[in-house]
């Protein structure tokens, strides 16, 4: 999708504070051991996205609204679940920085996939943007960096997914707005 300006939205979940605490302990390791100069995220950014729907100029209110009314009817057909990554390793190609990531080793999320595509199926009938449908990998961003380092397996960091999360990112500015939370049923 074409960034078309600065005010970024997508939905996403948030780890826990321990997950998140552990998250940033294994990004603190991974930039000691193997010198990187990027720097972490912040607690309150780390995040896994589950769908992009665009950058826009200003603030699409209609998206807004739509992408709402979307989430409050999923949310309220859905049970929280779990989610677990055990795996750090660089994603992308030709950039000068490289996202490292968190990611899961072998698709162990079937929930997480399930949620997601439930997610874009309630995008797509309310004929709202969004990433590809099968097109998913679940990971959490831990920082950039230009050094790419191969897929390394760590302990597995889980967490209760029980929040959909839509953002508004300023973009440039690592600045998160929370535009919208629907609680999963427990």
């Amino acid at each position: 999708m074409p960034r078309k300006g600065n005010y970024r939205l997508f939905f996403a979940l948030f780890p826990d504070e321990h997950a998140t605490r552990k998250m940033l302990e294994v990004g603190a390791e991974f930039k000691s051991r193997h010198r990187l100069a990027g720097k972490l995220h912040q607690q309150n950014r780390l995040h896994l996205t589950l769908d992009h729907l665009g950058d826009f100029a200003s603030k699409p209110q209609d998206i807004v609204d739509a992408a709402s009314i979307a989430a409050s009817e999923l949310a309220a057909e859905c049970s929280s679940f779990a989610v677990s990554l055990d795996q750090v390793v660089s994603f992308g190609r030709g950039r000068d920085t490289r996202p490292l990531v968190l990611r899961d080793s072998a698709e162990g999320n079937p929930e997480l996939g399930e949620f997601r595509a439930r997610l874009w199926d309630a995008l797509a009938a309310g004929e709202l943007p969004g990433g590809t449908r099968n097109s998913f990998t679940p990971h959490v961003t831990l920082l950039y960096d230009p050094m790419v380092l191969a897929e390394e397996a760590v302990d597995a960091i889980a967490w209760q997914a029980h929040e959909l999360v839509l953002i508004h990112s300023m973009m440039k500015q690592t600045q998160y707005e929370v535009l919208g939370r629907w609680a999963l049923r427990s």
